[in-house]
């Protein structure tokens, strides 16, 4: 409930308190824990110095186009959203490539030394 929230204290009036967790976290336990650290990373800023993280949209909007500026890339296919066939055809020519490498080594590891023992076995019919 936003009274809840709020504050409300039985009288009408509401206090507009901030909600607040119940433990207070470090900078340091975001990052020993890593998937907390990369959500971490993406939505929240370091602010004062003082191991305070401010963690909002704008800040993981920020964050969003600071990578997307480092990926140009990753952008472009983004913005056309030409990621998932991207992402099929990737996954398709690796599909393909371990395939071909799995009977590679069955050809190799299997077949040919059982190939080399039927005509060693052979020889003397």
């Amino acid at each position: 409930r936003s009274d809840d929230i709020l504050g409300d204290d039985g009288h009408g009036e509401v206090r507009s308190e901030q909600p607040r967790l119940w433990r207070q976290y470090s900078p340091a336990e975001f990052r020993a824990y890593h998937p907390l650290s990369c959500a971490a990373s993406l939505l929240c800023r370091e602010e004062g110095g003082m191991g305070n993280l401010r963690c909002s949209r704008e800040v993981a909007k920020a964050n969003y186009d600071q990578f997307l500026d480092q990926a140009p890339g990753l952008a472009a296919l983004l913005r056309v959203h030409l990621h998932l066939p991207v992402f099929f055809g990737c996954l398709w020519i690796v599909c393909i490539m371990a395939t071909l490498l799995c009977r590679t080594m069955a050809l190799l590891l299997i077949y040919t030394p059982l190939s080399f023992m039927a005509c060693a076995l052979f020889r003397h019919i």
